[in-house]
């Protein structure tokens, strides 16, 4: 009887011990974003041309076309 006890405790230590060897092994691990490289960020060669907007008559607006205002 007294040797499961020990057994039972040798397991909770066993499995205490590989827990926090894993959680103190990943606290050096630095995140995705500090080991980018650094062509993500930076981009290199020609940038891409201008959004040109389409063309629209100078002055448009959303009144009437006939310019009546409504409710007048």
């Amino acid at each position: 009887m007294q040797q499961k006890g020990m057994l039972v405790a040798a397991g909770v230590g066993l499995v205490l011990a590989l827990v926090a060897a894993n959680v103190f092994s990943n606290r050096g691990t630095p995140e995705p974003s500090e080991t980018a490289p650094a062509n993500i960020t930076v981009p290199h060669g020609d940038p891409p041309p201008p959004t040109i907007a389409p063309e629209t008559p100078p002055g448009r607006t959303l009144s009437d076309p006939n310019g009546q205002r409504p409710g007048g």
